[in-house]
């Protein structure tokens, strides 16, 4: 269970993380225009 339950936390933090720089790098686009 304590695997199963790191690899879902490391999941999530992925995800995150995508979730994070796709809205970084949108945000960029908007100021820069």
């Amino acid at each position: 269970m304590v695997i199963n339950i790191a690899s879902m936390l490391g999941a999530m933090r992925r995800l995150l993380g995508y979730q994070v720089t796709i809205g970084v790098l949108l945000v960029a686009d908007v100021w820069m225009t």
